[in-house]
């Protein structure tokens, strides 16, 4: 029956509702358990990313960056994930927040919770951006934002451990997405 829930899909709801079990309270953005010992030199190995577009389905799982350098390759397929699907229009974004994407994946997975993160907006044009009815400074249009969920977990929770690392603003849309940028340090809920 329609809208029903399959036992599948309630399998992988309690599967899902375990994994973020696991992971630490958050209290005002902060985590209220000790460091895992497997973040130990996180910035010292080779920086990569599992992402997801929701929008056209595109997924891959690639290293941008190590310690003391970009990779190009894997750069420009950040790039290219994180275009305006609308306009297939890309630019160069910001490495300090594929930087945070990755410091938020870390985290999780250091946890035992790994999953992609699904971009829902990266850079956007001044068109689209207007279109969406994004701010008229939105840092989407620099290429500096992204809109993201992770399958399973809480955008709230999410939102928390953005802000955790104090490197920009995040946006709570309640019970849809989180935003996250690399410009001044705020928050905000939509």
């Amino acid at each position: 029956m329609a809208g029903d829930v399959t036992r599948r899909d309630f399998l992988g709801l309690l599967a899902a509702g375990l994994a973020t079990s696991s992971l630490p309270a958050l209290a005002g953005g902060y985590a209220r358990a000790p460091v895992p010992a497997s973040l130990a030199g996180f910035w010292d190995r080779p920086r990569e990313l599992w992402l997801r577009v929701a929008r056209t389905g595109e997924e891959a799982r690639l290293t941008y960056a190590l310690p003391d350098r970009l990779l190009a390759d894997g750069y420009v397929q950040c790039c290219r994930l994180l275009r305006d699907v609308r306009r297939d229009a890309a630019v160069q974004m910001d490495v300090r927040l594929l930087d945070l994407l990755r410091a938020v994946q870390g985290w999780l997975s250091a946890w035992g919770y790994v999953q992609p993160i699904v971009i829902l907006s990266g850079y956007r044009t001044e068109r689209t951006n207007f279109e969406v009815g994004g701010a008229r400074s939105s840092q989407h249009m620099l290429g500096r934002a992204a809109d993201i969920v992770i399958p399973g977990l809480p955008p709230d929770y999410l939102g928390q451990l953005a802000q955790a690392f104090r490197a920009g603003g995040v946006g709570f849309y309640v019970g849809r997405f989180v935003h996250i940028d690399t410009g001044a340090e705020r928050t905000w809920r939509g």
